[in-house]
């Protein structure tokens, strides 16, 4: 078997001399590389510079502003809070859910949507709660159809009867809901008197107030006590009487009505006007027939 010696003599170093081709070469690849950095460097510049320019003079400012679906709150509370109108607003770089969520603080905005046709034109399209009627928990509140508390009542909110009161029900909406749907199936059973208030207490139950009468409904079977109240109130009207207060509130007999009644003077005077005026009817034919009758003899 041969070996192979291996020669450790070292070699002398081979030194590559590059022609006047390669270092043309190479210069092209430096010059390409630095105008790619320039471009690299110098678009996104000269963008930044042209967007500033447009910036300064005003290209971006929200002049076309179109507001819709707002009932209750004016145009000129929205473009307040949006600080749309403030001085240096542009929409290219407006931080949308921000403006979003000052609008969607206003007591009546349930939910905002932005839409932008840049360079100058927003679009904001307002959905508003739905007021269910006021409640009385301590300070009046306007509520939403969920119970839930949107903002403190004011004259110019122009809601209406029923009030609903009762401590705690700010934080109670089933409870709520209940009592102005109550008032609602009483008024459409054609009951004769308005419901003006609808008081809800955990020892009672539910009460309506009228002008005239005081009616405790218990917490549950409403329809059953519905039909009971107007049967009630049909022999109240038959009778020309009006009661203080009806109690339906019991638990178990519904038959069990206590009533507190006193004379309708209104009915009463009704009546006496209607006796009134048949009387005096009467005595015009009895005149009519002695004048024919003297006439004829």
């Amino acid at each position: 078997m041969s070996k192979v010696r291996r020669n450790n003599k070292r070699r002398a170093p081979r030194v590559k001399h590059w022609s006047a081709g390669r270092w043309r070469s190479f210069g092209r690849a430096i010059a390409l590389l630095a105008f790619a950095c320039a471009l690299a460097v110098g678009i996104p510049y000269g963008a930044y510079l042209y967007y500033q320019h447009l910036v300064n003079q005003g290209y971006f400012e929200p002049h076309d502003i179109q507001i819709r679906g707002n009932l209750r709150v004016s145009d000129a509370e929205i473009l307040e809070v949006s600080g749309l109108l403030d001085e240096g607003v542009n929409l290219f770089d407006l931080d949308s859910d921000a403006l979003r969520e000052r609008l969607e603080g206003i007591a009546w905005v349930d939910s905002v949507d932005l839409n932008f046709t840049l360079p100058d034109a927003i679009e904001i399209v307002v959905r508003e709660k739905e007021a269910l009627g006021i409640v009385n928990d301590g300070n009046l509140y306007v509520v939403d159809l969920a119970g839930e508390p949107i903002k403190l009542y004011a004259v110019e909110d122009a809601l209406t009867h029923p009030i609903v009161s009762g401590r705690g029900l700010l934080e109670r909406g089933d409870v709520v809901k209940q009592a102005f749907a109550l008032a609602r199936a009483v008024e459409g059973a054609d009951f004769a008197q308005r419901v003006d208030e609808v008081h809800y207490d955990n020892a009672t139950g539910y009460t309506l107030f009228t002008a005239q009468s005081e009616i405790r409904m218990g917490y549950d079977r409403f329809d059953e006590r519905i039909e009971r109240l107007m049967q009630v109130d049909e022999i109240l009207a038959s009778q020309s009487v009006v009661a203080d207060y009806i109690l339906l509130d019991a638990d178990k007999d519904l038959d069990a009505v206590a009533i507190s009644a006193r004379p309708d003077a209104a009915a009463m005077a009704r009546k006496a006007a209607e006796t009134e005026d048949v009387a005096a009817l009467l005595k015009d034919l009895q005149n009519k027939e002695d004048f024919d009758g003297a006439t004829t003899q």
